[in-house]
C-alpha cells in the first residue's frame, strides 16, 4: 500500500483508499438506477455503466475523474436500505437497494436490485430482480426469493461480521425494502 504524509503521520493515498472502500451506501443506490458515470481523461470523456466501472476501476489511469453521474429519469419507485452495527462506527453489514416500477394493475414492470457491503464490491443481484417481474410487489415472497438467491452472492469476511452473517441479514433488508415501497 503506498503511504502519504499527513501532519506528521504516514496514511493511506486517497487513491488506495477509495479502491478499498467495501461498503459504500452511494455504489448501490445509483446500481438500482441504473445510473452511468463520465469518465474525463487527458483530452477525451466516455460515458460507462456504473456496473462497469466498478468491474474496472482499479485499473483506470490516474488522471482519469468522474466528472458526471448519469441517472435515467423514470416514473420509479426507489429505496435504500442498510444494517449498520454500531460497534463498528455505523459501518454497514449488508446494504440493499431496491428500484421499481408497477404497471396499472400493481404488477412489478420492471426491477433493478443491488447489494453492497456484503461482496468486495457493490452489485447488482439479477436473479432476484427476474423473481420480481411481472408480480405484484410482496415483503414476504421478495424475502423469500432474497433468501433462496443468497447463493449466488460471495459474501466477504470481515471485522465487523463474518460472511455467514451478511447473508443471514439480507432477506430482512430485502423485506423491509419492498414493504417501504408499498
Amino acid at each position: 500500500m503506498r503511504l502519504i504524509q499527513l501532519s506528521g503521520k504516514s496514511r493511506p493515498s486517497a487513491e488506495i483508499f477509495a479502491r478499498q472502500i467495501l461498503a459504500a451506501d452511494l455504489a448501490p443506490a445509483l446500481l438500482c438506477l441504473d445510473a452511468e458515470l463520465e469518465l474525463q481523461g487527458p483530452g477525451d470523456a466516455e460515458r460507462i455503466p456504473l456496473s462497469r466501472f466498478l468491474e474496472i476501476r482499479t485499473s483506470l489511469a490516474p488522471a482519469q475523474i468522474v466528472r458526471r453521474v448519469i441517472v435515467p429519469r423514470t416514473l420509479r419507485r426507489s429505496v435504500h436500505t442498510r444494517l449498520p452495527l454500531r460497534k463498528a462506527g455505523d459501518y454497514p453489514v449488508a446494504i440493499f437497494s431496491l428500484a421499481i416500477t408497477l404497471d396499472t394493475n400493481g404488477t412489478v414492470a420492471s426491477a433493478g436490485a443491488a447489494v453492497g457491503s456484503v461482496e468486495p464490491t457493490a452489485r447488482r443481484w439479477h436473479e432476484l430482480e427476474a423473481e420480481l417481474i411481472g408480480r405484484p410487489l410482496d415483503p414476504a415472497y421478495a424475502a423469500e426469493k432474497a433468501e433462496s438467491h443468497c447463493a449466488v452472492l460471495r459474501a466477504r469476511d470481515g471485522v465487523e461480521a463474518p460472511a455467514w452473517y451478511r447473508l443471514k441479514v439480507l432477506p430482512s433488508l430485502v423485506r423491509k425494502a419492498a414493504k417501504a415501497l408499498l
